[in-house]
């Protein structure tokens, strides 16, 4: 083998390593509240950076007016706050927290696009909320008041006005995207949430649920690409699980691949 084709290959070595290693342009969106965070210096949404970047993502957050077109290859839909009735053409009831209507428009109009895009897609908790929106769906405001079921579920846990951890079980369809992450059927996941899919969006399947009937995960089974919702928080791996991990990471590769 002469030297000429050892360089050669070398270099072609070196090239794919680079490809393989390259940190990949994840989308994010983030509200105008968090944009004015982000610019006095906080890191906006830390745990979602952090689990991107251990993947080798790079997160590029977007916002109204910053929407970076072409830059990234997958979006996140991330949790916050709670989703505007009439984008789902309901009233307010008076439980219903804080809510703000143009980052939900922005958030549909950036869905539409990667959907349209092709882009692998992944909501988490208010993220499955939107993405259940966006495809026509509705939501229970407040589940506390709105859900009745002999089958008591803690959903949110707050202390001094702020979400805590807790955690309760769902049960996952068998042969489901979310199925190839867990090692069980019954599993145990965190909880932050106090709202929850009321009616299923169009073309969507909901994958997992709660003891009380609240939709945990869905699907979009048309997608040409990753789509997935899941309502507990994988980022939010308090426990080191590898599976809150693999959801990430297979996301992750995902976007990779749509590269």
């Amino acid at each position: 083998m002469n030297l000429k084709y050892i360089s050669l290959l070398l270099i072609v070595c070196l090239f794919s390593f680079a490809c393989a290693t390259k940190r990949v342009k994840v989308g994010v969106l983030i509200s105008s509240r968090q944009v004015e965070e982000m610019n006095k210096g906080v890191i906006v949404l830390p745990n979602i950076k952090k689990s991107v970047e251990k993947f080798g993502g790079e997160v590029l957050y977007l916002y109204d007016g910053h929407e970076h077109p072409g830059e990234y290859k997958g979006l996140l839909v991330p949790g916050g706050i709670d989703v505007d009735p009439s984008m789902y053409n309901e009233k307010s009831i008076a439980e219903l927290e804080t809510f703000d209507h143009s980052f939900d428009v922005f958030e549909f109009r950036m869905i539409e696009n990667a959907k349209k895009e092709k882009m692998p897609i992944l909501g988490i908790c208010r993220g499955l909320q939107v993405l259940n929106v966006q495809f026509g769906g509705s939501l229970y405001q407040d589940i506390p008041t709105q859900i009745e079921s002999d089958r008591k579920v803690t959903h949110r846990k707050r202390e001094n006005n702020q979400s805590v951890f807790t955690q309760h079980e769902m049960t996952i369809k068998k042969e489901s995207q979310l199925s190839k992450y867990f090692p069980h059927e019954t599993v145990t996941v965190n909880s932050y949430h106090h709202q929850g899919i009321k009616k299923l969006g169009t073309d969507l399947e909901a994958t997992a649920y709660a003891p009380d009937g609240i939709i945990e995960a869905i699907e979009w089974k048309k997608s040409p690409s990753y789509f997935l919702g899941v309502q507990f928080h994988p980022e939010k791996n308090e426990s080191n699980r590898d599976e809150y991990d693999r959801i990430i990471s297979d996301f992750i590769e995902h976007v990779r691949g749509n590269h």
